[in-house]
């Protein structure tokens, strides 16, 4: 009996110790969670009490995003506008790109009667230049159009004193230069075609060989004249078999 009362009271008594430990331990869990709340308020409540002394700047920006958007909306193309300036520039007149363009007015005006009426120049103001002589000139005016129609009865080969006679022989004669080309297989075709027309006489020569020549060309003339009237006549025979550009020449080393 006395063995049972022992074992009881030992029990109560872990127990107590027991209900002890943990009601310290609550004590202690309640005093730090009171601490920790303190220092919470101490580091928390002046930032709600700043925020909530100032309630005035919440409405700016509202307002704010209203001018900002207002400018990045407007400048953007709207397939409206994009189709109208597609239409402009349809109907925009076209230009020639190889004419000076002095103005949108003028490159309208100038264009349409250059296309109605035509050239000013006749055929009868062009003259016959020999590619072996330096052209020091062009007319620079309309007003020079009469001179112009004199021009064909001079030709170039009277410009120089040993054409003056028209009976007159040069050293190794006249020829009648039918084409001036860059090389011989180039002449040696034309020479082809011009036997195909039915000229007889064709050859070549190289021009750096003759002093009254150009240096450098392939020419392709047409027989040896010892006399200007004589090459007078296969001038006219080349001209009449296609050759119109054909002109006559003095040979001399």
């Amino acid at each position: 009996m006395a063995v049972a009362t022992g074992t009881i009271r030992r029990r109560r008594g872990q127990e107590q110790q027991k209900l002890a430990a943990k009601s310290k331990r609550d004590k202690v869990i309640l005093a730090v969670g009171g601490v920790v709340l303190l220092a919470v308020l101490v580091y928390e409540v002046p930032k709600l009490m700043s925020s909530g002394s100032t309630p005035s700047p919440a409405p700016a920006p509202v307002a704010a995003p209203a001018p900002a958007t207002t400018p990045a909306t407007s400048g953007l193309p709207t397939p409206e506008l994009v189709r109208s300036e597609l239409r402009a520039i349809a109907k925009l007149p076209s230009k020639d790109p190889f004419q000076a363009q002095l103005g949108a007015n003028a490159a309208v005006t100038t264009a349409v009667p250059g296309l109605k009426h035509g050239p000013a120049v006749r055929a009868k103001h062009f003259v016959v230049k020999d590619p072996f002589k330096a052209q020091i000139g062009a007319p620079t005016s309309a007003a020079t159009s009469a001179p112009l129609a004199k021009a064909p009865s001079v030709t170039p080969a009277k410009a120089v004193p040993v054409h003056k006679t028209a009976t007159g022989s040069a050293p190794l004669g006249y020829i009648v230069i039918l084409r001036s080309l860059d090389s011989k297989a180039a002449a040696q075709q034309e020479v082809s075609r011009a036997r195909a027309k039915g000229l007889t006489g064709v050859a070549i020569l190289y021009s750096s060989k003759y002093t009254t020549l150009r240096r450098g060309y392939w020419v392709v003339y047409l027989n040896r004249y010892p006399t200007m009237t004589a090459a007078n006549a296969g001038l006219q025979d080349a001209r009449a078999h296609g050759y119109g550009s054909a002109y006559r020449r003095p040979v001399k080393k």
